[in-house]
């Protein structure tokens, strides 16, 4: 019983281990992939398409000729039906049939179907559009997460390789005190400074793994799905943007936009549907009836063809309000579209800014990382001839160490402005 268990236990931590060791690489690309086709907001706006595509059918269906059957049949008590003139017998009738085949083919009416069927269209349109949308700020919000993710790898890899080091020094100035070349306080700062840094590999250790649970519930994948990146993405960037070509882009290419194009073609026609209401229509009909009433009346081949015409004349001394209203969203939709040019352009001024800080800050973090080699460099060839205190090696190092880690993140930073700019632009997928 007791080997059973412990190979249960066994074949359980087994699992548990094959699961933590799952991973995956994936390039930036790759992760927005996989983030819009695990989407629970797309399969929403795709539902939206769906509802759409109905109507547009629906619309379409119009067009087509209806047909319809009626039919009756009736059982009767016994009435006594008494003839009027020469004949005045009285009749026993106990049941009734009756068939009417019928149909009708819509000839004019005055743009309805076919407006209908555009307005149709538009809707449809619309809603590709913000699917389009949808997929854009998921892309963003995996790009964000992506680099996020990279950041906190990029600080444990640096602050690693500074443990180590300061490990490696705690262990010569141990010696150095034992030797009395080194007072103990000294020492005990190198030691402070030591954990210091394993307090800091904690922290972005921690980082580092919620930010790879929040990218691998977004992208879909299993919790203890390590994610490994692709480092081409920082280097993924572009000079000489031009601001003017920036906006010229995003005219072209922002959903949002494009969506108040399509309301406003869906207005336009919108009205035109209104406008037909003072129009008549006109439809082609033609039909077939036949009825029996045994012992009284048969009625076959009574076919019929015609034509109906509908027209409402109350449009004479009745306002069209439809059309008062849909002029009054032309209205509002115009005032909506220049708020929201506005808004499109302050975003690319802001974010080509950024970008451009980003990349002047690289240079900057690049600089200030040489100095501080270099500072460290001279502080411990003067630490090794004995000019220079142990503190001020120590200064030194704490900053080659944030220098080294601003630069890498300012390189991510660098990134990700250009990939917020390509979002603002409405071209990041």
């Amino acid at each position: 019983m007791t080997k059973t268990i412990n190979l249960l236990l066994f074949i359980l931590v087994l699992c548990h281990s094959l699961n933590a060791q799952k991973s995956t690489s994936l390039s930036l690309d790759q992760a927005i992939e996989l983030g819009v086709s695990n989407s629970k907001v797309l399969k929403i706006d795709d539902s939206k398409i769906m509802q759409a595509e109905a109507q547009l059918i629906e619309a379409k269906n119009y067009k087509l000729p209806n047909l319809g059957f009626s039919g009756t049949a009736l059982g009767l008590t016994t009435p006594i039906i008494k003839m009027e003139g020469n004949n005045q017998n009285d009749l026993a009738i106990n049941s009734l049939f009756f068939g009417n085949l019928s149909a009708s083919y819509p000839i004019y009416t005055g743009g309805k179907i076919k407006y209908g069927i555009q307005s149709a269209e538009y809707l449809l349109k619309a809603n590709k559009i913000m699917k389009d949308g949808s997929e854009q700020e998921i892309a963003m919000n995996v790009a964000e997460s992506y680099n996020n993710l990279l950041k906190a790898r990029q600080a444990i890899e640096v602050i690693e390789k500074h443990l180590e080091a300061s490990q490696k020094r705690d262990t010569i100035f141990m010696d150095f005190e034992n030797n009395g070349i080194l007072s103990r306080n000294d020492r005990l700062k190198a030691n402070l400074q030591t954990t210091g840094l394993n307090l800091q590999l904690l922290e972005a250790k921690n980082n580092y793994n919620l930010a790879n649970l929040n990218m691998a519930i977004m992208l879909g994948l299993d919790e203890n799905t390590e994610i490994k990146l692709d480092d081409g993405y920082l280097s993924n960037e572009k000079e000489d943007l031009d601001i003017q070509e920036i906006r010229n882009e995003a005219a072209r290419n922002r959903s949002e936009l494009k969506v108040l194009e399509a309301q406003r073609n869906s207005i336009e026609i919108h009205k035109k549907v209104a406008n037909a209401e003072n129009y008549p229509t006109v439809a082609l009909t033609a039909g077939y009836v036949a009825a029996n009433i045994p012992n009284f009346l048969t009625i076959t081949n009574a076919a019929n063809i015609g034509i109906n015409v509908n027209y409402n004349l109350d449009h004479y001394w009745k306002k069209n309000t439809a059309l008062m209203k849909l002029e009054a969203q032309s209205l509002e939709l115009e005032s909506n579209d220049q708020l929201l040019r506005d808004k499109i352009n302050l975003e690319l001024s802001r974010d080509f800014n950024n970008y451009k800080l980003s990349k002047s800050k690289i240079n900057l973090h690049e600089k200030a990382l040489a100095q501080a080699n270099e500072n460290y460099n001279i502080t411990l060839d003067k630490f090794n001839n004995g000019l220079e205190t142990a503190a001020n090696l120590l200064e030194a190092d704490a900053m080659k160490l944030n220098a080294e880690v601003s630069l890498y993140q300012s390189k991510a930073d660098a990134a990700l402005a250009l990939i917020k700019l390509k979002y603002s632009m409405g071209i990041l997928r």
